[in-house]
């Protein structure tokens, strides 16, 4: 990921003309913490996993950011990540700056008392550097509502008082948003509908999505509900292809019973690899980082591609899209959706006031549409891509918080 967000946030500085010190600041994490955590394993044993937390910038305010349990984690990998969140939080106009924290460790073979354990230890070795005003963590890979909760949990007994504002992703019974599992997709569709709102000529556009997680599952819920046909989703191990367009709403629920996509009523099943041989309107790519290579990139038959995962394409692959003048419509603005909703369950906490679905719905439509309508206007402006306009935007607006505090 980090040549991708290096390069284009290079290119950006460039345009911007943001050099020397400033370019300084803007490049280079603020904070760095790392702190090897202690779990107590059910059988009596003491064992200790590497433990970070990455704090890029707070030009706009707090930091902001998911915390991952994986044995892949490292300092490096999660500097990029917090960067990345920046650049996020800053293009949707959120005031938060990014953060990202993990631990290198495979949460699987751990019990739900040690993964409780383990989460509770990782938020006091992070104690000094979080909170409410400071850093707010929120869920990531192998973290959910539940380790959020415990993660409260053990803030709130280490200060006395109950602040369920220091994460989000909370369980809704602690002040957290049902909807927040549903945020990315749904924003994802909003986005894609506001892009291809402007081409009157795609009246009902064919989609081809790759992952059937929770984004992917939301997502094509959400594009079928505004009359988009999607043709083939895959998983990790199949895929399913109709050209009349697959019922969605059963084949989630399909998968949802039985954990995969062999449901032969529904349409044809393939390998993953044979849905590339769709052609559609949209390729959707919204489970693997680094899934598109240049090999891929050349047999697409798709006139856009949407990046509901982070980071799904290599650099070469998306060079080779754009020489084909297939647009992609970028990570940092498809799938933040997520982080949107988490200011969203943020501000519920501060203020006490409790918010209707129907109004989380309403706010993050209306901000995702804003948003790619304001990246389409400056990518048309400049006669960039997609990506060079938010980044445009993203990077711009921190400088500008960043000027304005140093003054």
């Amino acid at each position: 990921m980090g040549d991708i967000v290096d390069s284009i946030v290079s290119g950006t500085f460039d345009r911007l003309g943001i050099s020397g010190s400033l370019g300084d600041r803007l490049s280079r994490v603020e904070r760095a913490l790392e702190s090897m955590v202690p779990l107590e394993l059910d059988t009596g044993e003491t064992v200790f996993f590497r433990g970070f937390r990455i704090q890029h910038n707070s030009a706009l305010g707090p930091y902001k950011g998911g915390t991952r349990f994986h044995p892949s984690v490292t300092g490096e990998e999660l500097s990029t990540l917090a960067r990345l969140m920046t650049w996020k939080c800053s293009l949707l106009d959120l005031p938060f700056g990014g953060a990202k924290g993990g631990i290198a460790v495979d949460p699987h073979p751990l019990s739900s008392g040690e993964r409780k354990r383990l989460s509770q230890e990782y938020l006091l070795r992070m104690f000094p550097i979080l909170g409410p005003e400071t850093d707010i963590p929120g869920p990531d890979v192998n973290t959910d509502s539940e380790t959020m909760g415990w993660m409260a949990d053990a803030f709130s007994k280490r200060t006395g008082t109950w602040r369920p504002d220091i994460v989000t992703g909370k369980p809704v019974s602690l002040g957290g948003l049902s909807f927040r599992e549903e945020a990315t997709g749904f924003g994802a569709a909003e986005v894609v509908a506001a892009i291809l709102g402007r081409k009157e000529e795609m009246a009902h556009p064919s989609c081809s999505i790759e992952g059937f997680g929770h984004v992917g599952q939301h997502l094509a819920h959400r594009l079928s509900e505004r009359g988009f046909r999607i043709l083939a989703v895959t998983d990790s191990r199949s895929g399913i292809v109709n050209q009349g367009g697959l019922a969605i709403g059963e084949l989630i629920r399909l998968k949802r019973q039985s954990g995969h996509l062999n449901h032969p009523s529904l349409g044809e099943i393939v390998s993953p690899e044979e849905t590339d041989r769709v052609s559609a309107d949209l390729f959707i790519p919204a489970a693997l980082s680094r899934s598109v290579s240049p090999e891929r990139a050349r047999g697409l038959s798709c006139r856009y591609v949407v990046e509901a995962a982070n980071d799904p394409l290599t650099p070469e692959g998306e060079a080779i899209l754009l020489g084909r003048g297939i647009p992609v419509m970028p990570d940092i603005l498809v799938n933040s959706g997520g982080v949107t909703v988490s200011y969203f369950e943020w501000l519920q906490n501060r203020s006490g006031e409790r918010r209707e679905i129907k109004r989380v719905k309403e706010d993050l439509s209306a901000r995702m549409t804003s948003i790619a309508e304001e990246v389409m206007d400056r990518a048309r402006r400049d006669n960039g891509t997609l990506r060079e306009a938010a980044y445009l935007i993203a990077v711009n607006r921190v400088a500008i918080a960043q000027k304005a505090r140093e003054r």
